[in-house]
């Protein structure tokens, strides 16, 4: 299903003619400084995943520091807030709400704190199989009418 999902939604593209209409839309120098993959869904749906602002600026720093699915991000809450120009303490309490929403599990390992984003990304999958459940149902109902 997951697949199924996947191809519906971008069909059959290669990572480099992702990384073309990245440039295309941006510029090179921008893509080539960093750019990270943004799930629509999660834009769309903040508010009822209970996203603040600062939550989804607070995700969107943890998005840039995971580089590889079976890493873990672990940027300092200093590093994010002097990014967003807010104090570590705004970042710290998002993240807790990041965590108690189930949203992110945060582990700790030798004074140095990581972030598994693999909850979000589950969060995220059911929205947009629902989604696109809702899109099915819609397409079908006007190709009946």
């Amino acid at each position: 299903m997951e697949d199924d999902v996947f191809t519906r939604m971008i069909g059959a593209i290669t990572s480099q003619e992702r990384r073309d209409r990245a440039e295309r839309k941006f510029g090179a120098s921008v893509v080539l400084a960093g750019y990270q993959v943004v799930p629509d869904v999660l834009v769309r749906y903040q508010g009822r995943l209970g996203l603040s602002p600062t939550d989804l600026c607070v995700l969107l720093n943890l998005g840039a520091h995971w580089w590889y699915p079976e890493s873990q991000p672990s940027p300092r809450s200093s590093t994010i807030a002097r990014r967003m120009n807010i104090h570590v303490r705004q970042v710290q309490r998002s993240l807790r709400a990041l965590k108690d929403a189930g949203l992110i599990d945060v582990q700790k390992e030798n004074g140095r704190r990581s972030y598994d984003l693999k909850p979000l990304v589950k969060s995220l999958e059911r929205l947009a199989e629902k989604e696109l459940g809702e899109k099915e149902s819609r397409e079908a109902a006007r190709f009946l009418d």
